[in-house]
Formats: C-alpha cells, sequence, structure tokens
C-alpha cells in the first residue's frame, strides 16, 4: 500500500485485519492448545508461569466445511483453478505446504470420456463428432498431477488460511465488507493460442487421419480374426484390454470417431499378426502418423493412448528395433504419471471399470519397464518407492459387468482368475529389477549394498534367494508347471512364470561368473557353494530347467515369444560358456598331468548341455517365423 496508495488488494488479501483484534477472542471459542492455533483465532495470554494444556496434535490441512461460518462467505470468490484440489485425511497431507491430490487425479480420470461411457455414447448429436473433453477454461498447468513437493501445493494452504481469517471477521460480527465481484479472467492466460493447438494436434479432427485408415484398415473378417487371436495370445499373457468393452467399442465404429482408439486396433492388428506368422509393418503406418500429429505433450494423454504406447512397445520388442521398444515405454510411462494414475487415491472415486483399465495400463507399463530396462542394461523409470496402486483385480473379463450391481466384478469361487499369473509376474519383475540395479549398478558402494558391508555379495546372494524362494511358494496351484498340463492358457502362463523365475537366478549368479583362467577368489569373490566355479554352476543349473520346460512347450505352443527369444538366447550362451568351461579345465589338467587332452565330445556332461542348446537353437528358429529379433541369435 505504500508503493501503491490507490491500489485496493482486499479482494486478494481479504478485508483488513483491525489493529489489536487478535486480544479479543471470539464468543463461545475456546482455544485446544496454546502453541497450535485452530483454524478460526490466535492463541490466548496466559499469565506468566502458568502452564498450558498439553499440545494437541492437529492436521495442517483445514477441511474448511467443518466451519459453519464458512457457509457465509461468497462461494463465488473461489476460483475454478482451487476447486481443482481438496483436503486430505490422509498421511500424504501432514503439513501447510502439503495437500491432497487425490480430487485432482480423480477429475482427470473421470474428465476423460471412458471406455464404458463411449460405448454408451460414442459420438455427439453434434453432426457425428467425437464428444470434446473437458476441462476447457483451466490452464495445463492445474491439469496435470502434481506431488507433494510441488509449489503449487502451497496455493491451496494460502486460500483455506484467506477464508479462516474472513470466518474470523464473520464470527466478531465486524462490519460486513461490500461484496466484489470476482476478477475476470484474462482470456490469453486462461485458453491454449492457436499456435499451441496446432503443435499439440488439438485442432485436427478425426477427418484428417479417415483416409489412411480406411486404406490401411484389414478386412472385417480378418479384423475379426486378429481381434480373437490378440486376446487369447497377447492378452491373456499381458492384460491390457477389456475384452467385451473393446469389441463394443469396435461393433459401434469408434474407431472412425476416436483418433487414439483408432491408433490402438491399428497396434493391436500390428501383435496381433505376429501369430500368423506375418509382419504387420504396413499396419504401423496409421498409428505412426497419428503419434505424429496427436502430441498430447501440452495436454495429458487419454486412457486409449497410454494403452497405444503399450501395445507399440509390444510391437517392437518383435522385431529388429528391440531397443526402440525402451522409448516407447519410458514416453508411456511419464505420461501415465503425468495423468497420475500411478497413486491409489485416484482411484477413490472412480466407476470401477474405468479405474481397473487404467491399472491393468500402468502396471503393463511398469512391469515392460523392469524386464526391457534389465535385458538392455539401462535404468527403470519407474521406481518401487514412486507409486503405491493396487494390482490389478484377479476378475476376468467376463464377469466385470452384471445386472446386479453387487455380483459385478466377482469371481466365481473356484475358478482361478487369468489375471493371477500376470500379477505374479509383476511381482517377480520387481526382484529382477532389484538385483539389476543393485549387482549391476555402475557403483556399488552407493545405494542398498553399501548397507550389508564388505561381505556383501554373500549377503546380497542370501536375501535374494530367500526372496526368490518365498515368491515362489506363492505361485497357486493352477499354474504349478508339469508337463501334463491340460488348459493351454494356464501352461503359457506357467512356462512365463517359470523360466522368468530361472532367469532371475540366473541374474543373481550371472555378475559372479569367474574366467576359466581366473584363479578361485580373484577379484575378491567368493564361493558361497563352495565349488570351482559356483556362480558358472547355479546358472547351468537353471539354464537347463528352462530347457526342459521350453523342448515341453514347443511341441505345445507359444503365446509369449519375446519371452521364449529372451530365454532361449539368455540360457544358450550360458551353456556354452559352460562347455568352454569345461574344455579349459580338461586342457589345464592335462597340462599339469604332461598328457595329451580328451576330445571334449567323449564328456556325457557336455553332450548334455550341447542337446540342451540345441532346443533353444529350435526355439529361436521357431520363433524367427514371426519375430524378425530372433534372427539376431541364430
Amino acid at each position: 500500500q505504500q508503493l501503491r496508495p490507490g491500489a485496493d488488494f482486499s479482494e486478494f488479501l481479504g478485508p483488513p485485519v483491525i489493529r489489536d483484534s487478535w486480544k479479543n477472542e471470539p464468543p463461545g471459542r475456546k482455544s485446544d492448545s496454546p502453541h497450535v492455533s485452530t483454524s478460526t483465532q490466535s492463541p490466548r495470554i496466559r499469565p506468566a508461569g502458568q502452564p498450558g494444556p498439553p499440545p494437541v496434535r492437529r492436521r495442517a490441512s483445514y477441511s474448511v466445511t467443518s466451519h459453519s461460518a464458512i457457509s457465509r462467505v461468497p462461494q463465488d470468490s473461489v476460483s475454478d483453478a482451487e476447486s481443482i484440489f481438496s483436503d486430505s485425511t490422509t498421511s500424504d497431507s501432514e503439513c501447510y505446504g502439503e495437500l491432497d491430490y487425490g480430487k485432482e487425479v480423480k477429475r482427470l480420470i473421470v474428465r476423460d470420456q471412458g471406455p464404458v461411457e463411449a460405448v454408451r455414447s460414442p459420438v455427439s448429436n453434434e453432426g457425428g463428432r467425437p464428444k470434446v473433453e473437458g476441462g476447457k477454461g483451466i490452464p495445463s498447468i492445474w491439469r496435470r498431477f502434481h506431488g507433494k513437493s510441488s509449489g503449487l501445493q502451497l496455493v491451496t494452504p494460502a486460500r483455506k488460511m484467506k477464508r479462516m481469517h474472513l470466518t474470523t471477521m464473520t464470527d466478531q460480527q465486524e462490519p460486513e465488507q461490500p461484496s466484489r465481484k470476482s476478477p475476470e479472467r484474462r482470456q490469453e492466460f486462461w485458453t491454449m493460442p492457436p499456435w499451441e493447438m496446432t503443435f499439440e494436434g488439438a485442432d485436427v479432427d478425426i477427418a484428417r487421419f479417415e483416409p489412411i485408415i480406411s486404406a490401411n484398415m484389414p478386412p472385417p473378417d480378418l479384423a475379426e480374426e486378429l481381434i480373437s487371436l490378440y486376446f487369447q495370445h497377447s492378452n491373456s499373457q499381458f492384460p491390457l484390454l477389456h475384452r467385451p468393452t473393446f469389441e463394443r467399442l469396435w461393433s459401434s465404429g469408434y474407431h472412425q470417431h476416436d483418433a487414439w482408439f483408432a491408433c490402438l486396433c491399428f497396434t493391436l492388428f500390428a501383435v496381433a499378426m505376429f501369430t500368423i506368422m506375418l509382419t504387420g509393418g504396413l499396419l504401423t503406418i496409421p498409428w505412426a502418423e497419428i503419434c505424429m500429429v496427436k502430441r498430447s505433450v501440452l495436454k495429458p494423454a487419454t486412457l486409449f493412448e497410454i494403452q497405444t504406447f503399450s501395445l507399440q512397445a509390444m510391437f517392437l520388442r518383435g522385431n529388429d528395433h528391440y531397443p526402440s521398444s525402451w522409448f516407447l515405454i519410458e514416453i508411456g510411462v511419464r505420461k501415465a504419471q503425468d495423468k497420475g494414475i500411478h497413486r491409489k487415491k485416484a482411484y477413490a472415486k472412480v466407476p470401477p471399470a474405468e479405474g481397473e483399465l487404467w491399472k491393468r495400463a500402468w502396471w503393463l507399463l511398469v512391469a515392460f519397464d523392469r524386464v526391457t530396462s534389465t535385458a538392455l542394461g539401462r535404468p527403470c523409470c519407474s521406481r518401487d518407492e514412486d507409486f503405491d496402486v493396487d494390482l490389478p483385480s484377479e476378475v476376468d473379463d467376463e464377469y466385470w459387468e452384471h445386472p446386479d450391481p453387487n455380483l459385478a466384478f466377482k469371481q466365481p469361487a473356484g475358478k482361478p482368475s487369468l489375471v493371477t499369473a500376470f500379477n505374479s509376474w509383476v511381482r517377480l519383475t520387481q526382484l529382477t529389477s532389484f538385483a539389476a540395479r543393485t549387482l549391476y549398478s555402475s557403483d556399488k558402494q552407493q545405494g542398498v549394498l553399501r548397507r550389508l558391508g564388505p561381505n556383501w555379495r554373500s549377503r546380497a546372494i542370501e536375501k535374494m534367494n530367500a526372496a526368490l524362494a518365498q515368491w515362489y511358494e506363492t505361485i497357486p496351484a493352477h499354474l504349478r508347471w508339469s508337463p501334463t498340463m491340460e488348459n493351454p492358457i494356464f501352461a503359457n502362463q506357467a512356462v512365463t512364470l517359470y523360466t522368468t523365475y530361472h532367469l532371475a537366478r540366473i541374474m543373481i549368479y550371472r555378475p559372479f561368473i569367474k574366467a576359466p583362467d581366473a584363479p578361485t577368489g580373484t577379484q575378491g569373490r567368493e564361493d558361497p557353494r563352495g565349488l570351482e566355479n559356483p556362480a558358472l554352476a547355479v546358472c547351468t543349473e537353471a539354464a537347463r530347467a528352462c530347457a526342459r520346460i521350453i523342448g515341453v512347450q514347443l511341441q505345445r505352443g507359444f503365446s509369449n515369444l519375446s519371452n521364449l527369444i529372451s530365454v532361449s538366447h539368455i540360457c544358450a550362451a550360458l551353456l556354452l560358456m559352460n562347455v568352454w568351461d569345461i574344455k579349459a579345465r580338461q586342457d589345464r589338467a592335462a597340462s599339469e598331468a604332461h598328457t595329451k587332452a580328451p576330445d571334449i565330445m567323449s564328456n556325457p556332461e557336455v553332450r548334455g548341455l550341447l542337446s540342451d542348446v540345441a532346443i533353444f537353437l529350435r526355439a529361436l528358429e521357431f520363433a524367427s517365423t514371426k519375430w524378425t529379433m530372433a534372427y539376431t541369435f541364430l
């Protein structure tokens, strides 16, 4: 006011504070604590030496709705931006600077037209065009997820404290301030400029993509076959989509009205093409075009977009561009985090079907991130400490909907769910990613290993083996692999679980494999099992176990070809390492005895190892007819 004496800031700061008003306690109000003031008053003055009551711990994120006087505060004085946030009743809000963001995420998720709602009303009544997403008039920065450390989390506490002051003034029955109209929004800050709309592709109508969609869309009979193949082989292993919802959307022609759903369909067809020994490369043209135009950088992503990134990564994992799938996975994870679907509180008031699809999309990205990052020796984008959303519900697609709402989302007793294997696999990928960022980290003196002391190798192996053993005991009975499994879907799921389990064992011991010419104890490596080359022995045992499983499953048919290729490559390489390790030991023994080394093929152990290598070569040849990535290992 000294700098601008004529300016009136009361509409931003509230009514003026009456001097010495803190001395006058409002009637009927009692201070609960001399140290922590309530939301409507200042602390009382106590005579010197008089002890006060013990402090009462209170949440700093006060609920303004608990004060009756707040009803007399004009509600139109609160902007739409503030209405995005709400009070918290969880441990996520413990101080003024941290408030709940649950309502923010719920608003984001519910605002996007979910797949179930899209089925009921795929297009609007205005020219047959799809409905436009809500949220207009709110700056983009307010529509994104903001965690507790964000500076935006200070906005609502400041507004609440202002309203607390207004409440106090009203209770003291001070002269009412004249009502003031909320300041008008400056459109240049509250609307997206045209160049941003163009960059984002937000002004691009579905008509822009109609020619390329029509030219590349498979015939109806082939499309139906591809959809069936996808849900039979891919979605059964990696449950991303809800089949009844997707089929209703497809039958209603929603791909003609929503660009990202059309992109999702083309990506699904490309993934399913692998099943019938076709590359599906031409089907990548439409979704590549849509992805380049519909950027969704300045606006949050939709569910169809995040699902598309998952399927695109699945497609690239099967061809020569396997490392590029890592980029798409990371983009998908970041877009999902930007949406806020990685937090449990986001699903509190979201319809079950909508929330379940978001959870499936999130966990598939997380699992792919862990597996692909480990395979490429790169850090994961998703860290366990950064999300707390529950795993997908173990309810099959056909039980999501029921005329009686009380019977919806209930798996029949005694019938195993197809999602159980996926959840078990996700838990196992958590162990493999932990091993990757500890045993394979660049600086092992940092992070978890430094807490284990100087003998960290033996202790790390012990702890990880214990975790693997605990996971192994949790495998349900219908997923216990055996050569006589009758259900083909459960058999394929069991193969994925068991081979991934053995790969995890290999990951734990692989860093400690000694070179054939390295003496025992070289580089400070312990021998936890007391063997000459204990790490290689454990890895060989795990690889041969994978060979037995794959040898049987090759006769049944594989659904998870990406897993087949990865397992065959790693295990064949380890078995060949063991062959040459045996050869080196034989040559060393012959040199010490001054005799001629025997023919390596006369060793029965070597013949058994090479027999298992032949199984993996047959598996790669089988996969190479569908996935070009297998050629690189032949």
